[in-house]
């Protein structure tokens, strides 16, 4: 990984302290030297913080730099760390994360009970599970180290370790094990940059505060006394509210022990009353000056500032009351320091406890300040004359004005915090509104974070061509955002791809987990903000320092699938494409969003196909869009440059849509949909997501209304849907919510033969559930159908009762592992393919049509039920055969193809091994199981299992008991045979007969070890027989032929 945001050294060695001494007689344990005989290594140690010192889990520079602070020893540290480190949840070792104990040790942890923490780490649990992202015990090799030994794993591996001693990772760590060296630097980095990121913007006033203040008021009242001439301060005001608040604030001014000031009042159009008594009150007082009001946004021309004459500036603010001594104290503090600005505390009563507010000191902490009052604030007029010093007369005006006032200084001179006490803080009312538009909080925020030159903009020409850069905004959530870093790391392969972990101000522990997931990694980058800065701003702070041509900015909480990225790619191949968007799907499988379109007029917009299964996304074609979704979203990185990215004014909400439209109404163009790459969503699972609907929407509407685009209602006729009627959700500017029907008149579904079938699946929804047999049976049969002019979608278990399955004409049911339903007005059919036991009679009653892959079954379950249950053995996909030409193996090295799951024995695998056949395996979950020679690989893609199959020659194929009692063959047979190989199955009735000798049954390790002979070959036909075999297997036992049979069954039930 590479680090963003780092600027201090790592630690290039072990400390020297007690804890390290510690360290060291523990390996003088372990290694059998006789220890330092004046400690004790027995004796218990007596109080907690002995109790870490001793541990040998305490690294003591790593937990200084997590706490920001220095201490005066180990045992000072340790206390800390267990009175207030600990129940924070930081941790004291690097190799130590308190998400991965258990729950009940997380509790001790957050209570400061070091000794439950180290007794678990000592314990067998302790030693079996992992105490870190980057350390599980199990994996450890050195013969020094085991639960037998003193001390825990971490402490025992630390002891012994150097720093390049590996650390022993947890099985699916992404990339190699890093050393101890370099995990130790990059979280010690890590931690050290959390710490010193936040300033501490408010603190209790106690006992410890009053010796620097003392200090500083005795050098105040030595260098007046001394001072031959005090500095004249100009006081900046805003515009006066009322006479009585006039006259309050100018009485206050002549209570100040400094005399030599001046008060620059903002002309204005005041009532009357106000007029007379600013204009009595500046005859009588020279001090005070009327001037020139502006407007702000004319920053070479501010009328209080160059109407001003004192050496230093301060602001008059509603929400502050000085003391009688602070224009003077400041001054004079910043006069002998030599400073060219400056802060001194302000305080406010906190249920009886004195608090201190002050704001930070440098630009970047300034950056995420919350207390920003200015009413504490001093500095020299002459470092005010800056190009991006803007709007002084405004900063006390507006908070994000006076907060772009402070932070345009910072980027000279910093405010260094005094200890000096100058006022009381104080509740008003805001003077003016926020505002709206690009004169928000989070716009100053976004302009400054990105003209400082730690994150600058890269210009177009410095990016990398053809390199994609993923931004990935994530707070305070680690397990989806590495699962989503990895998913995409395995989807993206070789591809020049960079990910840029954004993280938006989690939790420093949070931050060094996802640090910690990817050392070493490369290709992946972790930058910090110091707080929440919300999705358009977090997005935009990771696009600023990205490096790629083309940048996808992507939810934390997405799992990308397949060859996601490299399906949308090409679709920006057309200039006139602004951006494209994978197909987003809910955890079911189910359609999130298939785009963004405007159903009605001006009205928000809503996501396309919301619930629909994937299938309708695709018969969408190319048609663009005005917007797509932000939570995947691939775009030129000039193009967004250009647009200034995200707009901050939306908080996570809107931001996308808004960025849309302005790139279509800047460059033209529209927005594309890859229906083919698949991404999972599962949306709104950040902590906070939804707190802004209303505002984002009203946002959006003023700034859009009379802009937005037409109705765009042609894209559901194109596709064979009716929009029936608008609903919309309960918020007060609502987003539409279509219902639609099926247009008998679409251009689609024109031919009245033409049905649309929804096929409910046995297979699991997911990445995971894209892998598995049913999933590839059901997308072969669908492609079959649609050959035949059907309309076919398919629906994962979970969602067989979808919302818009009541559009399907057929529902067919895909009998696996569970139960399937039929749906009240359709026509009904199941096909059980499996797993015969489970079905009931009373579940093949409720079906119009029943079908099975068994002729035996068949016969007894209509026998049983009373209803027809035909024949429909599984298939074989012929597209995906390879050409009868191709060469074919000679069936010296059998090939077996699945997984290994649960308590499924897959005995002919077991059955080969013992009978010390040469074979190969392919599947996941063997890993242990069998030797590394015979295991092949994890996972063999779909369309390329046939031609393993052929090319090897011979296969091995078994059954679920019940389905070969029952007679079910399995899928993979007619794979096989109708690749030209030759199959040994264990015994299905009539399989043999089936496929004309083409499988054999073995009953024994014998039998099997002779029919993978070359003696055994003599079993199967010639081949020349086996290619006819395969030629009839190809026409006869296709999906086509299947797909035919169910077509004419339901025509006739119609």
């Amino acid at each position: 990984m590479v680090a963003g945001n780092q600027q201090h050294p790592g630690p290039e060695g072990p400390v020297t302290s007690r804890a390290a001494s510690s360290a060291r007689r523990l390996a003088d344990r372990l290694l059998g030297r006789r220890s330092d005989p004046s400690g004790d290594d027995d004796q218990r140690p007596a109080t907690r913080v002995d109790r870490l010192v001793e541990s040998g889990i305490f690294d003591v520079e790593y937990y200084t730099a997590t706490s920001g602070r220095e201490f005066e020893s180990d045992r000072h540290a340790a206390r800390h760390c267990i009175n207030v480190g600990m129940p924070q949840g930081r941790s004291p070792h690097p190799l130590l994360d308190i998400y991965s104990v258990p729950r009940t040790v997380r509790t001790a942890w957050r209570r400061g009970q070091i000794g439950k923490v180290v007794e678990h780490l000592e314990s067998e649990a302790g030693w079996g599970a992992s105490s870190g992202p980057l350390f599980y015990p199990p994996a450890l090799t050195d013969p020094r180290i085991g639960p037998d030994k003193p001390g825990s794993a971490i402490a025992q591996f630390v002891a012994l370790a150097d720093d390049g001693s590996l650390l022993p990772v947890p099985p699916g760590y992404w990339g190699p094990a890093p050393t101890l060296r370099e995990a130790r630097r990059g979280l010690v980095e890590h931690v050290r940059n959390a710490a010193n990121d936040l300033h501490d913007d408010e603190q209790q006033r106690t006992a410890g505060h009053q010796p620097a203040i003392d200090s500083l008021a005795d050098e105040v009242k030595s260098f007046i006394s001394t001072s031959v001439e005090t500095p004249r301060v100009s006081i900046l005001c805003g515009p006066p509210t009322s006479p009585r608040q006039f006259i309050e604030t100018l009485d206050r001014l002549r209570d100040q022990t400094l005399t030599d000031w001046e008060l620059l009042v903002p002309s204005g159009d005041w009532d009357p009353e106000l007029n007379r008594v600013v204009e009595v009150a500046s005859t009588r007082d020279s001090r005070l000056k009327v001037v020139e009001s502006c407007s702000g946004t004319d920053p070479d021309h501010c009328g209080s500032l160059w109407n001003s004459a004192g050496e230093f500036v301060v602001f008059l603010t509603p929400n502050a009351v000085w003391d009688d001594d602070f224009l003077r104290a400041m001054s004079a503090t910043l006069e002998l320091r030599g400073l060219d600005a400056g802060q001194a505390w302000l305080t406010r009563d906190d249920d009886g406890h004195e608090m201190l507010l002050s704001f930070g000191e440098t630009h970047d902490r300034l950056l995420y300040s919350r207390n920003l009052s200015l009413g504490g604030a001093m500095v020299r007029r002459s470092r005010l004359v800056r190009d991006h010093v803007r709007h002084v007369c405004q900063a006390q005006r507006r908070p994000q004005a006076g907060h772009d006032f402070l932070l345009g200084v910072a980027h000279d001179v910093n405010w260094p915090l005094l200890p000096l006490v100058g006022g009381r803080r104080v509740s008003v009312p805001a003077i003016l509104p926020l505002g709206g538009g690009h004169d928000t909080a989070a716009h100053v925020v976004q302009r400054h974070l990105l003209e400082c030159p730690r994150h600058t903009v890269t210009p177009t020409t410095t990016r990398v061509a053809g390199r994609v850069s993923v931004v990935i905004p994530t707070y305070d959530e680690f397990r989806m955002t590495i699962a989503a870093v990895n998913a995409t790391l395995r989807t993206t392969g070789t591809d020049d791809v960079e990910i840029v972990i954004v993280d938006n101000g989690s939790k420093p522990e949070v931050g060094a987990r996802l640090v910690s997931a990817f050392l070493s990694e490369p290709r992946v980058r972790y930058h910090r903000l110091a707080r929440n800065l919300n999705f358009a701003l977090g997005c935009n702070a990771g696009f600023a320092v990205s490096t790629g041509e083309l940048v996808v900015f992507l939810n934390n909480d997405t799992i990308p699938r397949g060859d996601w990225l490299g399906t949308m790619l090409p679709k920006l191949d057309d200039e006139s494409v602004r951006g494209v968007q994978p197909l987003l799907l809910y955890p079911d499988d189910t359609i999130q969003t298939a785009g963004t379109y405007f159903p009605a007029k001006d009205t928000l917009p809503c996501h396309f196909l919301v619930g629909h299964p994937p299938e309708d996304a695709s018969k969408a074609g190319d048609r663009r869009f005005a917007a797509i979704t932000g939570a995947a979203m691939l775009v030129r990185a000039a193009e967004f440059e250009q647009l200034g990215g995200f707009d901050v004014e939306f908080v996570n909400g809107m931001e996308d849509v808004d960025l849309c439209l302005r790139a279509v109404e800047l460059f033209g163009g529209g927005f594309q949909v890859a229906p083919d790459a698949r991404v999972t969503h599962l949306e709104g699972k950040t902590p906070g997501r939804g707190d802004h609907i209303l505002a984002n929407r009203a946002a959006f509407m003023r700034r859009w209304r009379s802009r937005l685009p037409q109705p765009d209602t042609d894209r559901l006729t194109d596709i064979g849907f009716r929009l029936a009627h608008i609903g919309a959700d309960d918020v007060a500017i609502p987003v539409p919510r279509p219902v639609l029907t099926r247009d008998g008149g679409g251009r689609l579904l024109d031919s009245p033969d033409r049905l649309r079938w929804g096929i409910k699946l046995p297979s699991i929804p997911g990445p995971s559930g894209d892998h598995w047999g049913d999933t590839h049976l059901a997308r072969s049969l669908a492609n079959a159908l649609r050959e035949l002019d059907q309309d076919v979608v398919t629906y994962r278990r979970g969602t067989h009762q979808s919302n818009a399955s009541y559009l399907d004409d057929v529902v067919l049911g895909i009998r696996g592992l569970e139960r399937i339903h039929p749906q009240a007005g359709k026509i009904n059919v199941l096909w059980v393919i499996s797993h015969p036991d489970d079905v009931t009679v009373d579940e093949l009653q409720s079906f119009d049509l029943v079908f099975a892959a068994s002729e035996s079954w068949s016969r007894s379950m209509t026998a049983r039920s009373g209803r027809p249950v035909h024949v429909l053995r599984q298939a074989v996909d012929a597209r995906q055969l390879p050409a009868s030409d191709a060469p074919a193996g000679d069936g010296s090295r059998p090939v077996f193809v699945g997984g290994k799951y649960g308590d499924r024995r897959r005995q002919v695998v077991f059955d080969a091994m013992q009978a010390g056949i040469d074979f190969e395996v392919h599947g996941p979950g063997w890993e242990g199981l069998v030797p590394a020679p015979v295991l092949r690989s994890s996972y063999v893609p779909n369309h390329e299992v046939t031609s393993v199959y052929r090319a090897r020659g011979l296969v091995l194929a078994d059954h679920w008991d019940d389905m070969a009692r029952e007679g079910f063959i399995a899928n993979r047979i007619f794979d096989a045979v109708g690749a030209g190989a030759r199959v040994i199955s264990d015994d299905v009735p009539g399989i043999e007969d089936a496929f004309d000798g083409a499988v054999q049954v073995y009953r024994s390790v014998d039998e099997l070890a002779y029919l993978c002979s070359l003696d055994g070959r003599e079993r199967f036909p010639k081949p020349e027989a086996l290619a006819q075999i395969a030629l009839r297997v190809r026409n006869e036992e296709s999906f086509l032929s299947r797909a035919r049979v169910l077509v004419e069954a339901v025509r006739r039930t119609l």
